[in-house]
């Protein structure tokens, strides 16, 4: 589920639901951006603010840290494996880092 949890109204719910769909040692991969200055300015100042994503697309406070993330997944059976970030460099582009600054990846494993 890439790019949704930061919509939905009960995240806790959403991992839930998620999660009841994955048989036992099911993989799930679950990527949204982190709740941080540098996430508010690129999604919600630059991104919608340039009409590259709709306004009123993001609501930042909706927005989840991994450690938020991380407590819906254990809450909802899922055992966290790895949590990596998407960065981006004005030379390559989007990559994967260790920098979960701006939007991030996380990989889990229902128990």
């Amino acid at each position: 589920s890439f790019e949704v949890i930061e919509h939905v109204a009960d995240p806790a719910a959403f991992v839930v639901a998620l999660a009841d769909k994955l048989a036992d040692g099911g993989l799930m991969i679950l990527s949204t951006p982190n709740r941080t200055a540098l996430s508010r300015f690129a999604m919600i100042t630059v991104g919608e603010g340039l009409g590259q994503i709709p306004k009123g697309t993001h609501n930042w406070s909706q927005f989840l840290n991994p450690e938020e993330l991380a407590e819906h997944a254990t809450a909802a059976g899922l055992a966290v494996t790895d949590t990596r970030g998407l960065s981006f460099s004005p030379t390559r582009g989007f990559q994967i880092s260790d920098d979960t600054t701006l939007n991030y990846l996380m990989t889990l494993v229902k128990k």
